[in-house]
């Protein structure tokens, strides 16, 4: 392999140009560096396979940049990836000032810490709110007879807690019931379904007694007795233990009601370099973080980080990344973004000597 120079394999689809650069050269570089660590290095990252090669000569050590390269955890932003959010995290640790708090710490401005997180979303920047409307599976129907998309062949609709007779005495208690089409009722009736009564006390369970009794080798003991709870509280109350796919049909994301979407708690959010926030500099496009860093008050620790934060928006518009903020989901990013946002993060380390794998 000539050493400082681009190689481009080139041949017609399907001749096996990705499989020889990632599969081949890539991989035996893994393997000729993983084998000079230690024996429990190598358990730790298990086995590569085996690349057949008979013979490569100036194969240096490797890192690739593929389709399948990018993070998609929903914890992963551009600033993270490229280490920026890192830098500013430092910054604004030493920098900034917010009333209550006299020490800041970098952990205040991570949204991966519990201390920096903000509490309803836990840094995510996004909440899960169940929507009303997802419920309904046809207006013109019955709750008894489907109405709503969680109701069953034989009426139970989950996660009513309770049989549809018993439903039918809520809904009586408050001049309805549970055979009139969903589009003849009132909104207030609907919110009884939706979010519960306390007009009277019932079973739950989604079994009538007269079921329970018959069922050979058990006892039927007392069904446990409140208020209906209503379809959207008990939604609620089951997402925080579990987001399956079938409780996320009823369900829309939104940017967090408590921070914004900035994902970071009170002290992360307000506290101040002048006049501006963490969040405005990593909601900015990265062709206007430069100015932006220039309008701070000009200190001796913003000077030292200065270099490193340069280097990093310099790559980054040489990459045509210009256009992403920090804050952006690493989710959210194109697959040519993502490989140009994963590059910009290798080669911002400052490593030299590396033969960088490319994929188109």
């Amino acid at each position: 392999l000539p050493l400082g120079q681009w190689i481009a394999l080139t041949g017609p689809s399907g001749s096996g140009k990705t499989t020889l650069a990632f599969d081949v050269l890539h991989r035996e570089s893994q393997q000729r560096y993983l084998g000079a660590l230690s024996a429990k290095a190598l358990q730790t990252l298990g086995k590569l396979g085996s690349t057949g090669v008979a013979s490569i000569r100036n194969l240096p050590v490797s890192v690739a940049t593929g389709l399948g390269a990018l993070t998609a955890s929903p914890r992963s932003t551009v600033g993270t990836l490229v280490g920026l959010a890192d830098l500013l995290r430092l910054l604004f640790a030493r920098e900034a000032v917010y009333p209550a708090e006299p020490l800041l710490s970098r952990s205040h401005f991570s949204f991966n810490r519990d201390r920096g997180a903000c509490r309803r979303c836990r840094g995510l920047g996004v909440e899960d709110q169940v929507h009303p409307p997802l419920l309904v599976a046809d207006a013109t129907k019955t709750i008894r007879g489907g109405a709503l998309k969680s109701t069953l062949a034989n009426g139970y609709t989950v996660y009513s807690q309770v049989t549809v007779d018993v439903l039918d005495l809520v809904c009586r208690a408050h001049d309805f019931d549970v055979d009139t089409p969903w589009e003849d009722l009132t909104p207030a009736q609907h919110d009884v379904i939706f979010y519960g009564s306390r007009r009277l006390t019932v079973p739950f369970g989604k079994h009538s007694i007269e079921s329970r009794m018959r069922w050979v080798g058990i006892t039927a003991r007392p069904r446990e007795e409140g208020h209906y709870l209503g379809l959207i509280p008990v939604i609620e109350q089951t997402l925080k233990r579990d987001r399956n796919a079938n409780i996320l049909r009823f369900v829309r994301t939104i940017p967090c009601t408590a921070c914004d979407g900035a994902r970071l708690g009170p002290i992360g959010r307000h506290a101040r370099i002048g006049a501006v926030t963490l969040p405005t500099l990593l909601a900015l496009p990265t062709a206007t973080l430069g100015a932006a860093l220039d309008a701070l008050p000009q200190s001796a620790v913003l000077s030292a980080l200065r270099p490193a934060l340069d280097a990093r928006l310099r790559r980054m518009v040489q990459l045509s990344l210009s256009h992403l903020s920090l804050d952006r989901p690493s989710a959210s990013l194109s697959g040519g973004e993502g490989q140009r946002v994963r590059l910009a993060a290798q080669v911002i380390g400052g490593l030299g000597g590396m033969l960088v794998v490319l994929d188109e």
